[in-house]
């Protein structure tokens, strides 16, 4: 059986894959969502976020998985998949790596928007707003979504202690 570890986008945590699981059962797969120090209210070691935290995390969560494993990452989980696999490759079969974050940062508007840290915090904070989350739904969701995940989607920016640190780490 081939074991998936899956890493999520920046804002919430395993809980962003509850969709997708499902698809894997009954194909040779396990399909394992992990969340990362900082997101869906599991607190990081140290105040400041650092790649140190993040890559032993993989790897003690790796370390438990029988091999073959594989790595997914989406948005920031790809980021820190490219970061671990630059010391690490050994330690998977493979990765599938979709839209990391952190690609031609000085030519994009958000990463400079999101260079004050009193912007993180406003963007975060409108994020985990209720009555907006149909104009963000409206905006990043091509297709419907059920409201309960969108709901989780959402919500999950609120407890999201690592979400202004990754655009450190980035840049």
């Amino acid at each position: 059986m081939l074991h998936l570890l899956a890493l999520h986008g920046n804002g919430g945590g395993a809980s962003r894959y509850q969709l997708c699981q499902p698809y894997f059962q009954g194909h040779g797969v396990e399909f394992v969502a992990h969340t990362m120090p900082g997101f869906e209210g599991r607190a990081l070691l140290n105040p400041v976020l650092s790649w140190q935290e993040l890559l032993e995390d993989l790897r003690e969560k790796l370390a438990s998985l029988p091999r073959p494993r594989w790595l997914l990452g989406h948005g920031i989980g790809a980021s820190v998949v490219l970061q671990f696999l630059q010391d690490h490759a050994d330690w998977v079969e493979g990765a599938v790596i979709h839209s990391p974050v952190g690609a031609r940062l000085g030519q994009r508007r958000f990463p400079r928007l999101m260079r004050p840290p009193w912007v993180r915090g406003l963007i975060k904070a409108c994020l985990s707003q209720p009555w907006l989350m149909p104009l963000w739904s409206a905006l990043l969701f091509r297709r419907p979504v059920p409201q309960q995940a969108r709901r989780k989607f959402f919500s999950e920016y609120a407890r999201c202690q690592a979400f202004g640190g990754f655009f450190d780490l980035l840049s």
